[in-house]
């Protein structure tokens, strides 16, 4: 497995219906709880106008953004906002062969 996926669980993008239990919070590295975004599912998450805006801003002043990238970047499948990219960001950045610093 991707070293960048190793024990960590992504916050499932409907997470305001579906509750977390405590193995959830456990099988996270503590990065996770220094996450801006966290608590903001919605923005992340959503095709709604201007939440691209707001994501991209939140992700910008993050301390966390570089792991949450490499995360996305190792894990196709993910959809929505990650370390202030797009899925298709993602994409290009993978067919350009782009590096996670």
């Amino acid at each position: 497995m991707n070293e960048a996926l190793t024990g960590w669980r992504m916050t499932v993008p409907d997470s305001e219906t579906v509750p977390l239990t405590l193995e959830d919070y456990l099988g996270r590295p503590e990065w996770h709880g220094r996450a801006l975004c966290r608590g903001e599912t919605r923005t992340f998450f959503s095709a709604a106008p201007g939440n691209l805006a707001k994501a991209r801003a939140v992700c910008q002043g993050c301390p966390v953004r570089q792991e949450r990238l490499g995360v996305a970047m190792a894990d196709k499948d993910l959809v929505g906002m990650w370390g202030g990219t797009t899925e298709a960001e993602r994409r290009e950045m993978r067919r350009q062969g782009s590096a996670v610093a």
